[in-house]
C-alpha cells in the first residue's frame, strides 16, 4: 500500500511535463491517488500535458488572483472528487527582473532573487542561491 493510495489530491502548476506539479501528479497516480489539476491562461496546453499522465485527470481553471475562482473552487473540485486529502501548490511566477543567474565561488550556475543593493549588506536579506 502506497503513501497516497486512495487519496484525492489537487495539484496546481502543471504547465509542462518538466514541472514539479507534473512530477508529483504522475508519482501520485502511479501510487494509487486520484488527481485533479488546475490551470490558468493556457488551458489547452494544460489539458494536453494532463493527457501525458498515467490516467488523464480533470483540469479545472483556477486564477488564484480571481476571488470568484477561489470562492467556487470547492464546488468545481467537488464535481470530480468527494473531498480532498491534499493540495500541492506549485504555482510560481516572477518577472525576469527579479531573477539573477550567477556563478558562485565554485563556478556553479545558480539562481538568486534580486534585492536592492542596500539590502545586500544585511545577512538576513542576502539572496539565497539555488543550484541549477
Amino acid at each position: 500500500m502506497g503513501f497516497v493510495e486512495g487519496k484525492r489530491l489537487l495539484v496546481t502548476g502543471v504547465i509542462t511535463d518538466q514541472s514539479i506539479g507534473f512530477a508529483v501528479a504522475k508519482l501520485a497516480q502511479e501510487n494509487g491517488a486520484t488527481v485533479v489539476l488546475t490551470g490558468f491562461g493556457r488551458m489547452s496546453l494544460v489539458e494536453r500535458i494532463a493527457k501525458r499522465l498515467p490516467s488523464p485527470p480533470p483540469v479545472i481553471e483556477l486564477d488564484v488572483t480571481n476571488q470568484e475562482h477561489l470562492d467556487s473552487l470547492a464546488s468545481r473540485v467537488g464535481a470530480h472528487v468527494d473531498g480532498l486529502d491534499g493540495v500541492l501548490h506549485s504555482i510560481g511566477f516572477a518577472p525576469a527582473s527579479c531573477l539573477v543567474f550567477d556563478r558562485d565561488e565554485y563556478g556553479q550556475l545558480g539562481l538568486a532573487h534580486r534585492l536592492k543593493a542596500s539590502d545586500r549588506t544585511d545577512p538576513a536579506t542576502t539572496p539565497h542561491k539555488m543550484s541549477l
